[in-house]
């Protein structure tokens, strides 16, 4: 899995995203279904919060303003280890969305407890999408 921070929602590539922005004026998020590109403006829409999965790449991110953005984005690669659970949505989802998928990513890294044996460590927990209700 490749990672990267981001301080800039300009810095997020256009892409066919499944998931969520919270506008900061906004009562409620907007949800993307993952059907059409999509690209995040942040003078149009200042976000506080957003989860983005984009099927065809792998990409997950993930979006948090606290005074400045702390934007987080996971490439997938192949020989990741993903162990996938799907949770309920919030109250404000839960009209057009079934479950929200996450997935834990596991990784093998030597570790020195355990004589140097490769033992499979958590390195993030991340969005993979929703289930959406048809």
């Amino acid at each position: 899995m490749k990672t990267k921070t981001h301080t800039q929602l300009s810095e997020i590539l256009k892409g066919k995203y499944q998931g969520y922005l919270w506008n900061a004026s906004a009562k409620e998020p907007e949800i993307y279904k993952g059907t059409e590109n999509i690209t995040i403006n942040e003078q149009e829409m200042p976000v506080i919060e957003g989860l983005l999965y984009d099927t065809e790449k792998e990409v997950s991110i993930h979006i948090v303003y606290t005074h400045r953005y702390i934007i987080t984005e996971y490439e997938l690669d192949s020989d990741d280890k993903l162990e996938e659970k799907e949770y309920m949505p919030h109250n404000k989802l839960k009209d057009e969305v079934k479950s929200i998928k996450m997935a834990k990513v596991w990784q093998e890294k030597e570790e020195e407890n355990c004589e140097g044996m490769p033992t499979l460590t958590l390195v993030a927990h991340i969005f993979r999408g929703f289930n959406l209700k048809s």
